[in-house]
């Protein structure tokens, strides 16, 4: 009878699957015998409608809940935003890094997500205010009584019917949220 085999993996964790049993037969170019990953931090995957990519960011918060039905969620921080759109889902895959040192977050699982993003001083208008030509966005601003002018803004979306301005307003500018298109500008 030989000597045991003794295998040492390069990384520590836990086993997590294995592909044995006694008397199996393992050759030099075998399959791996067992997976060993470390659960103390995942990575969980959520596919993100595009429509709100421009509300997060790499950093940003999240908290991830389980379907399993615990109530307590999981805090994340997005680590990745794709760059890929999905044609068929029109979603992106985002990357949130979990620390699980509970083990509260299993490999496969299907979760919950909630992405928080860090508040800013931000003008939020009506979508009814953008006006679009080619493919500059802009809205109408009210100079004097019935003196209107054009501003080129640039737009985030926030929800189903408000747009985030990211640039071209300031606090305090006069703009027309609906009805532009007969204004004589």
């Amino acid at each position: 009878m030989g000597q045991p085999l003794r295998v040492v993996s390069p990384i520590a964790g836990e086993v997590v699957k294995t592909n044995m049993t006694i008397g199996s037969y393992v050759a030099e170019d075998s399959d791996p015998l067992v997976i060993v990953a470390d659960l103390s931090h995942v990575w969980v995957t959520a596919l993100v409608n595009e429509r709100y990519l421009g509300t997060i960011s790499n950093g940003d918060r999240a908290e991830v809940y389980t379907i399993a039905g615990s109530d307590n969620p999981v805090a994340g921080t997005i680590h990745y935003v794709g760059e890929i759109v999905n044609e068929e889902t029109r979603s992106i895959e985002v990357i949130i890094e979990c620390g699980n040192s509970d083990r509260t977050l299993k490999p496969g699982m299907f979760c919950e997500v909630r992405f928080f993003n860090a508040p800013a001083k931000s003008i939020l208008l009506p979508a009814t205010a953008i006006m679009k030509e080619q493919d500059h966005d802009f809205v109408l601003i009210e100079l004097a009584r019935g003196k209107f002018v054009r501003r080129t803004v640039e737009i985030a979306t926030a929800g189903k019917d408000n747009v985030l301005i990211t640039k071209g307003l300031k606090e305090g500018d006069n703009v027309v949220t609906g009805g532009g298109i007969y204004l004589n500008f």
